[in-house]
């Protein structure tokens, strides 16, 4: 679909206003400015967009593109959250400081600044920081490769069929008869 949702019965102008639409940061979700941009303005341009937008063809493209666009940010967003858990679980807390025990530039950490929870200034002008836990971080990063089960397994019980009455003494019961 491309970025433009279920076009297939769709002219231009009309595939034009759905990528405008759901896609493009200036006009997202803004009918009137989508229409702008696919249909060149005029002094009605917010009524015509308000009646294309009531077409059942144009508000199944724009859910299609909608959910499409969503599905590659879920995916951008899961692929930066993996590599910030990343970052965090394998860059070692003393690279983040000085040898006198003071943070380093913040500026000057890069990707590594992800492991700083706080900073807070210190004596001197030297910055004091807490990381983030990075046993948190490796935890969070199993779970999601599906290393840890944070449920408890389930364990297949026979039920039980019947309930056959036996003679009351635990003798009988077991099977030991006292004649025997």
């Amino acid at each position: 679909m491309n970025g433009e949702g279920n076009t297939e019965k769709l002219t231009y102008k009309q595939k034009r206003f759905v990528q405008e639409y759901c896609t493009n940061p200036e006009n997202w979700l803004d009918e009137e400015k989508a229409y702008r941009a696919a249909y060149g303005g005029g002094k009605h341009a917010k009524k015509s967009a308000k009646t294309l937008m009531e077409k059942p063809e144009i508000r199944k493209a724009v859910a299609d593109c909608l959910a499409e666009a969503q599905d590659g940010r879920d995916l951008r967003n899961r692929h930066v959250i993996l590599h910030v858990l990343e970052t965090i679980i394998r860059t070692n807390p003393a690279d983040l400081f000085t040898d006198d025990g003071s943070l380093r530039p913040v500026s000057s950490l890069g990707e590594r600044a992800h492991c700083i929870a706080s900073v807070i200034p210190g004596a001197g002008g030297k910055a004091v920081g807490t990381l983030v836990p990075k046993i948190k971080a490796i935890e969070l990063y199993a779970k999601y490769l599906n290393l840890v089960r944070t449920e408890a397994p389930q364990v297949n019980i026979l039920p039980v069929v019947e309930v056959v009455p036996k003679s009351g003494s635990a003798e009988e019961w077991n099977g030991e008869s006292g004649g025997q």
